[in-house]
């Protein structure tokens, strides 16, 4: 699905990105090219059904195209784009899963489990919560469904965050 409020505000994060120090990252589920497929569905009390089942009852979602996000950064950046001299670039999108294990997820997980005043309800919990962030969806977790994409400035030797 195509969201032209979506395009908009990453044209606008770009452009404070160029202006500034500064980066940002985008974190949604969503697909990381243009999928020629309907993404809209429903969830109620957790559980996903048809989006008009319960008219004002459901949430209503579709996944983020990233590839289009990704596009609406690059397009200034063209030649006669209206590029000032300085370049903004998307890196990724990439899984959460990538990105968190790029950060250090897993040894801090581990580092907090081997903690001797970790109890081993809070180690079962802390496990627990590594698999739901970073497992496969097909095992319940989001580490795969979830994309996180950064906007930086181009040229900068510090410009790709850690997760890229």
């Amino acid at each position: 699905e195509i969201c032209p409020e979506g395009l908009m505000l990453v044209q606008d994060i770009r452009d404070r990105v160029r202006l500034t120090d500064g980066a940002a990252l985008i974190v949604d589920y969503g697909e990381g090219a243009c999928v020629k497929r309907n993404t809209v569905r429903g969830f109620r009390d957790h559980d996903e059904v048809h989006p008009l089942s319960s008219p004002g009852r459901v949430d209503i979602t579709a996944n983020v195209d990233f590839g289009q996000l990704r596009q609406a950064v690059q397009d200034r950046n063209r030649p006669g784009g209206g590029d000032d001299g300085v370049g903004v670039v998307a890196l990724g999108p990439v899984t959460q899963q990538s990105f968190l294990c790029g950060l250090g997820i897993v040894e801090r997980v581990v580092g907090l489990v081997e903690e001797s005043g970790t109890t081993d309800e809070q180690a079962e919990l802390l496990v627990k919560g590594f698999e739901r962030l970073v497992g496969s969806t097909d095992e319940g977790g989001m580490g795969e469904l979830y994309k996180v994409m950064a906007i930086v400035k181009e040229g900068n030797d510090a410009a790709a965050p850690p997760g890229f």
